[in-house]
């Protein structure tokens, strides 16, 4: 697989409508003369023989739409189930025919969570440039660089939001931001779905369960703040090559260079067959 092939546009038709899942069309400008050329990122794969090649998807925008898509389907489930305590028994059983419906939704609400929350660690972690580093003081004293490697491995995503991207983007921090306190909920389901321990079956704590926190309808605002928290993020630098689309106000990317890129000859191969 090639990751950096690359297919050209001229400026018009990379401004064609795109699926926003696709990465951004990268504008190459050469310095001496001015010449603007854009490229399309492509993904190139060996497929039962044959070299095939398609737009290269951002994978911040893949989540994003996963996201998007499990949060329609777990709406509807949940209206659905709006009259669910109307339909039990004496013993306060649901039916047995609800049990698909309330595990749909448990399955897309989970789903959607995950699937923000990894977008929006996508978005920090690409905001991030490969050569950040940042020193901080340890608590005992002692002086410590941090790569944006570890920056990744070892920070919490609210962490990487609050104290990495403010000095990066030259903006302010998320905490006076309004669904920041939803956000951090987010976080917190989030890590129980990925890291699931043994809950109490104790009847007396059936509504600390993780499925009863998913059922509450403030799930939809907390997954509706990682879409915010990502859009926010997106639209402090619109131009930013490896941000997604989709948050409105995208553009595409500049970068100034000597030479253009190469063309793969796939890339010859496909302008050739498109005249």
């Amino acid at each position: 697989m090639n990751r950096n092939a690359m297919a050209g546009e001229d400026f018009k038709n990379g401004a064609t409508m795109r699926d926003r899942r696709a990465r951004k069309p990268i504008n190459f400008v050469k310095s001496d003369t001015g010449e603007a050329v854009a490229f399309v990122p492509l993904e190139v794969l060996d497929w039962k023989g044959t070299e095939v090649a398609f737009e290269a998807p951002n994978v911040a925008a893949l989540f994003f739409s996963s996201a998007e898509r499990s949060l329609h389907k777990a709406r509807d489930l949940f209206t659905s189930l709006c009259d669910l305590h109307k339909t039990v028994d004496s013993y306060g059983m649901v039916p047995k025919s609800t049990l698909s419906s309330i595990y749909d939704y448990l399955e897309e609400i989970q789903t959607s969570i995950v699937s923000v929350y990894s977008g929006a660690e996508a978005i920090t972690n690409l905001a991030i440039p490969d050569d950040y580093t940042r020193t901080v003081v340890n608590s005992k004293q002692i002086e410590e660089t941090w790569t944006k490697k570890s920056i990744e491995r070892w920070l919490s995503l609210t962490e990487k939001i609050s104290k990495i991207l403010p000095g990066i983007l030259g903006t302010p921090g998320p905490q006076g931001n309004p669904h920041w306190s939803d956000f951090k909920r987010l976080e917190a389901l989030r890590n129980e779905i990925v890291h699931p321990k043994t809950e109490s079956r104790d009847i007396a704590k059936v509504t600390q369960t993780l499925a009863s926190r998913l059922m509450h309808i403030s799930v939809f605002t907390y997954i509706g703040s990682g879409f915010e928290v990502a859009r926010t993020i997106a639209l402090s630098d619109a131009s930013h090559v490896e941000f997604p689309t989709g948050f409105g106000n995208a553009q595409q990317g500049v970068v100034v260079v000597d030479e253009f890129p190469k063309m793969t000859p796939f890339n010859r191969q496909r302008e050739t067959d498109s005249t």
